[in-house]
């Protein structure tokens, strides 16, 4: 029954986290950073209990596209009746040259993969759009149905000594897109996508590899 339970709770973490791989050649690459973000996703019941939204905390230590770790900090314990409580903190996902190493804490399950040679692995949904975007945010503001505006996050943003709190993003909105970035010359670095994804806190190490 505990296996149960838990490949229930295992299928609806997966569903919002999912596996991200995009052309590798997409765009610009993000700069060397770590990242402190939340992800809201659907609702989770067992039985009597439930967990609405499921909010998490993560922190994503970025080196380069072929070397980094998101790893939970945040979670909800998950109450699994005479099972014992379960949470997601400690889990995490990890990419190392072509190899994805995915643990989940719940379970305490290792899991690993490997990325074909054109493909790139991202930690989440608002990172591969965030790359896509890069030197191309004109292009988008001028699409059709498309609006950008600026506006003030919550976000704070390091840069060697100097950190910047409420940073102004670039917000896109129109076509079910809504979206604010952080664009530099070389990079983009996604601040909120929807109501699923909003950063807390960005250290950027160096201005991109």
């Amino acid at each position: 029954m505990l296996t149960g339970l838990l490949a229930i709770v295992l299928i609806l973490y997966t569903g919002q986290e999912g596996t991200y791989a995009v052309a590798s050649n997409a765009a610009k690459p993000l700069p060397s950073m770590t990242m402190v973000y939340e992800t809201y996703g659907a609702s989770i019941s067992l039985g009597d209990r439930s967990i609405d939204p499921f909010k998490e905390v993560h922190r994503l230590e970025y080196r380069s596209k072929t070397d980094w770790v998101d790893t939970v900090i945040e979670s909800p314990s998950i109450d699994l009746g005479r099972y014992g409580v379960r949470s997601y903190v400690g889990s995490y996902k990890s990419v190392k040259g072509n190899t994805v190493i995915e643990y989940t804490a719940a379970d305490g399950g290792t899991y690993e993969s490997s990325i074909s040679e054109h493909s790139t692995f991202y930690p989440g949904p608002a990172f591969p759009n965030a790359r896509g975007l890069a030197g191309f945010t004109d292009d988008l503001a001028k699409a059709g149905g498309i609006e950008k505006s600026q506006v003030v996050t919550g976000a704070t943003v390091c840069s060697g000594d100097e950190c910047r709190e409420n940073v102004t993003g670039d917000r896109y909105t129109g076509n079910g897109l809504d979206m604010v970035v952080l664009t530099d010359s070389d990079w983009v670095i996604p601040l909120r996508m929807g109501d699923g994804f909003l950063v807390r806190k960005v250290e950027i190490h160096d201005d991109g590899q």
